[in-house]
């Protein structure tokens, strides 16, 4: 009976409880996951169409131009990325005249003129018109700046490398941390509330409605293919701010000219509104955009600036959360003029997502023309697709590789067919999002970075892999210990009685 109790226990026993209780880890591209992390550079490819116009000689532009372009670029091996210039060259007779409206190619279009120096503009759509003078020597001068303008300007390769090491935690150069710090993170949808803050019972309308459809639509519909925006608005009453303005004085007749708020002020105003914005109720990342009626008592209040004088914006940024305005109504108004407020919400609005409102100084010939309506030129909105294309897939490579160092680390993670779905459509859609950077395809490269970075982050943060994360071998031990012991002990000493029996039997 002991041997036959025995033998139940270590052939159906033993295999019954293993299969029941081990975890379950479903199979997961760890090899694919590694080489995505071990790959040194992204390849960025950047499509370039170069058109001269008939007056110009036409091999002599096309040979200077292709040595400098030829000159500059990444090492895949030394930096975070390798950007990669694919320039065509064309006459102007031939040309398509698409007037650079091509998505995520860049038109240069190049005349000669009878005049000493050379122009470069940069338009708001996706073209840089320039114009060759007459000298020799400005063929020379000409390629290295216009090399420069798309490095700095319009491709922003700076940024890219900063964004990619910074997520990488490679350390960049330090030179782009204060627009990395004020871009929000990436996310495929963002909550946008506009609120009005009334601190006086006394009600004032705004047409939030109509400011809203005119000033930020427009640049919200160019954003869609990069983000997906939710918008919303709200009054908030009796909302006075929990800091003591200080008051300006003239010097002569001591008559109160205006209060100000100073700069170490202005984080406590947030802190102490943040809790009723709402912000909290929302999955996704807010962008708060806060317009704060001065109330009768502070009438006018500015925000001081660095040099002591009062702010024309009166409007201050906080990276990643949004931006707030200071409105000082005037006497017997009863409507806020937001006409005058959406612009600096705009200029906060792109800020957020990436972009710059101030361009590079990179020579006197070279003129960058501010974008109109929608708000956004044609080869920032490319920029921005390249940079967030590159970011996202940076960010879902390093958050699969994170995954795989937990997962190799903790062997009791359960790991669900929900999780390696989602692991492996983010590695498919990183590999075609990388094809597509390296060809300059930049909305199906924004498209499927877009589904690598949610992939990911479903992946990581799946419910699943914490069920057993806090369930150590000491707790195994002290649960199998008092149900196994009892049962397996007389077992043992059974096996050990008959096995001395037989044995003094054969002697």
């Amino acid at each position: 009976a002991a041997v036959a109790t025995g033998l139940i226990f270590v052939v159906l026993g033993v295999p019954i409880w293993w299969n029941t209780t081990k975890v379950y880890r479903a199979n997961l591209p760890f090899t694919e996951i590694a080489e995505l992390n071990q790959d040194a550079g992204l390849k960025v490819g950047i499509n370039v169409n170069v058109v001269v116009a008939d007056n110009c000689d036409f091999e002599a532009v096309k040979s200077k131009l292709e040595d400098y372009f030829g000159n500059f670029g990444g090492s895949v091996s030394a930096k975070p990325i390798f950007v990669k210039y694919n320039v065509t060259y064309s006459p102007k007779s031939v040309d398509l005249g698409l007037e650079g409206e091509v998505a995520g190619t860049i038109r240069v279009a190049v005349s000669c003129g009878n005049f000493d120096d050379f122009k470069i503009n940069v338009e708001t759509n996706r073209e840089i018109s320039a114009q060759i003078g007459r000298k020799t020597e400005n063929l020379d001068e000409f390629g290295k700046i216009l090399v420069e303008v798309l490095k700095q300007g319009v491709v922003g390769e700076e940024m890219l490398e900063e964004v990619v090491a910074n997520i990488r935690k490679e350390g960049g150069s330090g030179r782009k941390d204060e627009e990395l710090m004020k871009m929000v993170p990436p996310s495929s949808e963002f909550e946008v509330i506009f609120t009005l803050l009334c601190p006086d019972a006394e009600k004032m309308t705004w047409d939030v409605e109509r400011a809203i459809l005119e000033h930020i639509t427009p640049i919200l519909e160019e954003l869609k293919p990069i983000f997906h925006f939710h918008i919303s608005s709200q009054v908030l009453y009796s909302t006075k701010l929990r800091v003591r303005p200080k008051i300006m004085k003239n010097s002569t007749t001591n008559e109160v000219k205006y209060h100000y708020l100073q700069g170490n002020q202005l984080s406590n105003i947030i802190n102490s509104i943040e809790s009723r914005l709402g912000s909290h109720l929302s999955t996704f990342p807010t962008l708060n955009f806060v317009l704060y009626l001065t109330d009768i008592s502070n009438n006018p209040l500015y925000i001081q600036k660095g040099d002591g004088s009062p702010s024309k914006s009166n409007n201050f940024l906080l990276p990643r959360w949004g931006g707030m305005t200071i409105y000082n109504p005037q006497e017997g108004a009863r409507e806020v003029d937001l006409d005058s407020v959406m612009p600096t919400f705009l200029t906060n609005l792109r800020t957020l997502v990436g972009l710059r409102n101030n361009y590079p100084n990179i020579d006197k010939q070279v003129i960058f023309k501010p974008p109109t309506w929608p708000g956004i030129t044609g080869w920032e909105t490319d920029y921005l697709l390249r940079l967030r294309s590159v970011e996202n897939v940076a960010t879902s490579t390093n958050t699969l590789g994170s995954l795989e160092k937990l997962l190799h680390q903790i062997d009791n993670i359960i790991i669900n067919d929900d999780v390696a779905d989602s692991v492996f459509q983010s590695v498919a859609a990183i590999v075609e999002a990388k094809q597509a950077i390296s060809v300059g395809n930049l909305t199906r490269a924004m498209s499927s970075s877009r589904d690598a970075f949610v992939s990911s982050q479903s992946a990581f943060f799946h419910p699943s892999l914490l069920e057993l994360l806090y369930f150590p071998e000491d707790q195994k031990f002290a649960i199998y210990v008092p149900l196994f012991l009892p049962i397996s002990l007389p077992v043992l000493v059974s096996l050990v009685f008959v096995y001395k029996r037989y044995k003094n039997k054969d002697s």
